[in-house]
């Protein structure tokens, strides 16, 4: 498989997520993705993108939230780029989820789902900006 590259700016805003959506479904189909490839980075992107949305950012102020997407050999790489406040989601603890639902902690179950999808995470701050970068290693269809 060649390199495929797809950069999209979104605004922080939630309404974005069909447009992200789309444009993630539509990548994946165009460079043969399999469904089950499609749908886990749909799913990865859509939470670390309402994570940004909902938590890192002032939503009273209209940012910008850059995502890249780069398919390469076997592997899809994700890069994403906020201006929102410092948050590094590799340094939060796995979940527990073998406690009962009372006991287990609100939060985080999200970033579990992310790190079981996805093959690596790799965050780190950049001048006033969070980069987060995604690497899964494809199935065979």
């Amino acid at each position: 498989m060649n390199t495929a590259k797809l950069s999209l700016v979104l605004k922080n805003d939630l309404t974005e997520l069909e447009n992200l959506g789309y444009h993630i479904q539509k990548f994946c189909k165009l460079h043969g993705l399999s469904k089950k490839n499609t749908f886990e980075l749909n799913l990865a992107l859509d939470e670390v993108f309402t994570n940004i949305v909902s938590y890192g950012l002032d939503n009273q102020k209209e940012q910008l939230i850059k995502i890249d997407v780069q398919i390469m050999s076997k592997n899809v790489t994700i890069r994403i780029e906020d201006h929102g406040k410092p948050f590094d989601p590799t340094a939060i603890g796995k979940s527990n989820l073998h406690c009962s639902l009372e006991d287990r902690q609100i939060g985080g179950l999200g970033l579990h789902l992310i790190n079981h999808i996805m093959s690596s995470l790799i965050y780190k701050r950049t001048g006033d900006k969070n980069v987060l970068i995604l690497t899964k290693k494809l199935d065979e269809k």
